[in-house]
């Protein structure tokens, strides 16, 4: 199942709201964004909680470790068995 989710600019905050809660009751395990700079600041370490979250234009995902805030960074195929 693939979902798709267009948020509105001009509502600092409801968008990332909106993204973490639509995950959170979705069960999702990973959302992919075109590049993390569609995020803004403390955004992606909030959504990390929820998801992983990968950036289409790096094949980066970024996970939460449970050990910071900070999401931890790995590249597409890396620790895959």
């Amino acid at each position: 199942m693939a979902l798709v989710f267009f948020g509105v600019l001009n509502r600092p905050g409801a968008v990332i709201n909106r993204l973490i809660n639509l995950a959170y009751t979705e069960c999702a395990n990973e959302v992919i964004a075109p590049s993390v700079d569609h995020f803004e600041p403390g955004d992606l370490p909030a959504l990390v909680k929820i998801a992983d979250v990968i950036c289409a234009d790096t094949g980066i995902r970024y996970t939460n470790d449970n050990l910071s805030d900070q999401p931890k960074t790995i590249t597409l195929g890396e620790g895959v068995n």
